[in-house]
């Protein structure tokens, strides 16, 4: 079986045994130089077993062994790419060492100043940045050679410059967006929401209330208004009107009723007189 292993450490080794077999000695096997620059790479005889347990060194005590579970690779062609990731089969040597850049506009035509880490620099202000497929960014595409990692900075071509405070910025192989304020993200940025769609960090525009003209006519059909019938509710059952309740007519001083008798009219009445006593009748 053979292991590439992408470069995190410069000169790696492979410490392994084939599974349930005997460990290689303290740090391992020395890896080769591999056909695809920035990797290294080992072919392994693992006899009977179906794959092998393994971790890497830089050969002098510092370890990646997947937090200490060690990384398993069956038999066939597999590649480390750093931090977990394995892969089948070799890496691809067309894009194997080479770094896209693309870099979100805080100058309007940037320069990017860079070396591949550990080697030679770019004369000063660097390579202009060339116009990308996504609104607002530029990009290049640096092939960095045997290096890990691209080493750059950024600066307008007439004198400013971002140079993460002088510590510069670092991009592993692959595609990466500067999105400024030292903000490095994997992979290419996402295109700009289309014009119609409200833009990110924007308060929608609301119209403001038109207050209405106290003056003007009301129309008696409009729901809700005045002089308009309002739509009944769903739900709403109507309410009687609540109707009097009967009050209880004067009381004795006994407490009972006393039923009163109809007033009748002076007119129609006559008084009759019996020993000082007087009887009203009835006309």
């Amino acid at each position: 079986m053979t292991v590439y292993y992408k470069h995190g450490y410069a000169n790696p080794y492979i410490h392994y045994r084939p599974e349930g077999g005997t460990w290689t000695a303290v740090p391992g096997v020395a890896m080769e130089v591999s056909e695809v620059p920035g990797y290294s790479k080992l072919t392994i005889d693992i006899g009977t077993a179906k794959r092998i347990e393994a971790c890497f060194s830089d050969g002098k005590n510092s370890w990646d062994s997947n937090n200490g579970k060690n990384y398993f690779f069956n038999t066939g062609t597999w590649t480390y790419k750093g931090s977990g990731q394995i892969v089948e089969g070799a890496p691809d040597q067309s894009a194997a060492n080479k770094v896209t850049v693309y870099y979100k506009h805080g100058y309007a035509k940037p320069y990017i100043h860079y070396r591949p880490e550990g080697g030679t620099w770019t004369a000063v202000p660097g390579v202009a940045m060339e116009a990308s497929e996504v609104s607002g960014y530029s990009k290049l595409t640096i092939d960095i050679g045997t290096a890990s990692r691209l080493e750059a900075c950024f600066n307008d071509g007439k004198g400013q410059w971002d140079s993460n405070n002088g510590k510069n910025y670092f991009f592993n192989t692959g595609t990466w967006t500067y999105a400024g304020s030292g903000n490095i993200q994997p992979g290419a940025p996402v295109s700009n929401a289309p014009a119609s769609e409200t833009p990110v960090g924007l308060d929608a525009i609301i119209d403001p209330d038109i207050p209405t003209d106290p003056n003007a006519p009301v129309d008696p059909s409009s729901p809700g208004e005045a002089g308009g019938e309002v739509a009944p509710q769903p739900g709403v059952e109507p309410q009687p009107e609540p109707q009097p309740k009967p009050q209880p007519g004067p009381e004795t001083e006994s407490g009972l009723m006393v039923k009163m008798a109809p007033e009748i009219s002076a007119s129609k009445a006559k008084v009759m007189h019996y020993n000082g006593w007087q009887k009203r009748l009835i006309a």
